[in-house]
């Protein structure tokens, strides 16, 4: 996210707020106290349509007009969060001499709000995770990354501050689950952050999100590139596109990455490749909402280290740190590294 997009969040943010305040104004000073109820109720209903239209993607309104929409979800929240603060005084009927308090209330939530959600898209941590089974025997770490949305999140410093992050890992593989780009990816910007992915040093391996194609492209002006610029720019930086495909990290440990369910092409579990004897098999998936499907995969690690979706209306790249260890299943402490390598893609 440039500072120009920055600037035109903030002025959609200020227009937002000044547009709810004066709304309200003429009802707080002169309606009685239901009135004020119904109106904190249409907020709150208002409130919720957003946030449903921004995680569900339904409309081409929402994505030419995210940014507005974005500014009035966070305005209805400061306001609704202030209404809150201020029932004592509407029981006490003293709500319309704190008219102009109320307001200056909710324009500091609103702010407050903002910056939490801007600090928090900007501040990228690994979440480290180590899973034990009897299946290995050796140890592996492993990096997942998911959801950058490159180009239209976060600074684009903040992202390439992680890699380095991820690179001084010095992990056995790193596992792109899907949504790197999205349909605000300019095709440079694509092809650069594929680049950067593929100078890693090692195997890289990268499955499709509902967002990497750009298919609703023409929500936003057309898709910024097609479907063979992606695969040509992943494929030429070094990174393995995984589509139903296995590919094995070492004699005990396999991965399954899945096409997207966006894809015609995505087969049923029971077309999937068998997977090795005894082999530990970790199933890349975009979207966790399949639970069938998940279920039939019948793979080992299916959890969150190998989920990819997170909520839209809250981009953020997220790598997760994760080893594989000899020993029971369980779930514990930091990871450990290996020098295990890979050797290919399973058909």
């Amino acid at each position: 996210m440039t500072v120009s997009l920055y600037i035109k969040f903030v002025l959609c943010i200020i227009g937002a707020v000044a547009v709810v305040q004066l709304i309200q104004r003429p009802v707080r000073k002169r309606f009685p106290a239901w009135a004020r109820i119904i109106m904190w109720i249409v907020k709150a209903v208002a409130l919720l349509g957003i946030a449903y239209e921004m995680i569900a993607d339904a409309s081409p309104l929402f994505w030419n007009w995210g940014y507005l929409f974005s500014g009035l979800y966070l305005a209805l929240l400061g306001d609704l969060a202030a209404g809150i603060l201020f029932i004592p005084f509407m029981v006490k009927k003293k709500i319309k001499e704190l008219i102009n308090v109320q307001t200056v209330v909710a324009v500091v939530l609103t702010v407050l709000f903002t910056l939490q959600c801007c600090l928090t898209m900007e501040n990228v941590s690994a979440h480290e995770i180590t899973y034990t089974s009897d299946k290995l025997s050796s140890e592996h770490k492993i990096v997942f990354v998911s959801d950058l949305h490159y180009g239209s999140s976060q600074f684009p410093e903040t992202v390439e501050k992680a890699l380095q992050e991820i690179k001084a890992l010095k992990p056995e593989a790193v596992l792109l689950g899907g949504d790197i780009t999205d349909e605000h990816t300019e095709k440079e910007e694509m092809q650069y952050i594929y680049k950067q992915f593929g100078e890693m040093g090692v195997p890289v391996y990268f499955i499709y999100g509902n967002h990497d194609r750009q298919p609703r492209g023409s929500f936003v002006g057309g898709a910024k590139y097609s479907e063979t610029d992606l695969e040509n720019a992943i494929t030429g930086s070094g990174v393995y596109i995984l589509k139903d495909e296995l590919v094995s990290l070492a004699d005990d440990l396999v991965v399954l990455g899945r096409e997207d369910p966006s894809s015609p092409d995505r087969k049923d579990p029971n077309e999937l490749p068998e997977y090795p004897d005894g082999a530990y098999v970790i199933a890349v998936e975009h979207n966790p909402y399949l639970t069938e499907d998940i279920k039939a995969q019948g793979a080992d690690l299916q959890g969150p280290v190998a989920r990819g979706r997170r909520p839209r209306h809250r981009p953020r790249v997220h790598p997760h740190a994760a080893a594989v260890h000899p020993g029971h299943r369980s779930q514990h402490g930091p990871w450990a590294g290996s020098d295990q390598g890979p050797s290919g893609l399973l058909h």
